[in-house]
């Protein structure tokens, strides 16, 4: 049980900073940061 949440508490730790990182590099190339909010609410 505790393996099991740990490894779902890494994953999704993993896919925070994959969509953060997205949205780092989605400003700096377009800066266009309300579109970028837009896309990330349509995503969560």
């Amino acid at each position: 049980m505790i393996k099991e949440h740990k490894f779902e508490f890494i994953l999704t730790l993993l896919i925070i900073i994959i969509a953060v990182i997205g949205i780092i590099i989605a400003i700096k190339n377009n800066n266009l940061s309300n579109q970028t909010l837009d896309n990330f609410k349509i995503i969560l």
